[in-house]
């Protein structure tokens, strides 16, 4: 049986991927561009479809993800420009203007190094 434990990266983008397409959207739309109410759709397509699964669930979930990736996904309309592809970039960067960039420079140089 499906559980809280079972729902990883791997299982939650086979579960959209299988949701999407349900919702006659792009199997590899993002859930974040939906709007609030085909968010509310989503969540509850998605929670039919984990409560229907067998016991052996990862067999079935599987079949149904490369079954929407092979006749959906990779065929002779593939556009590959148009698929979402998630930033994992976590690392948080300072976005400075440039007179704040010349600014920290003269400071530095000055012996000054500005502290934030």
């Amino acid at each position: 049986m499906f559980s809280k434990e079972d729902f990883t990266q791997e299982s939650a983008t086979r579960l959209t991927v299988i949701i999407m397409k349900q919702m006659g959207k792009p199997p590899l739309s993002s859930f974040w561009d939906l709007p609030q109410s085909q968010k509310n759709k989503f969540n509850r397509l998605m929670n039919e479809y984990i409560a229907l699964l067998p016991e052996e669930w990862k067999d079935k979930m599987e079949s149904d993800f490369n079954a929407i990736v092979n006749e959906d996904i990779l065929n002779e309309d593939f556009d590959p420009s148009k698929v979402y592809v998630k930033d994992y970039n976590t690392e948080k960067q300072l976005i400075l203007s440039p007179d704040q960039e010349a600014w920290i420079k003269e400071e530095t140089e000055a012996g000054r190094p500005p502290k934030f």
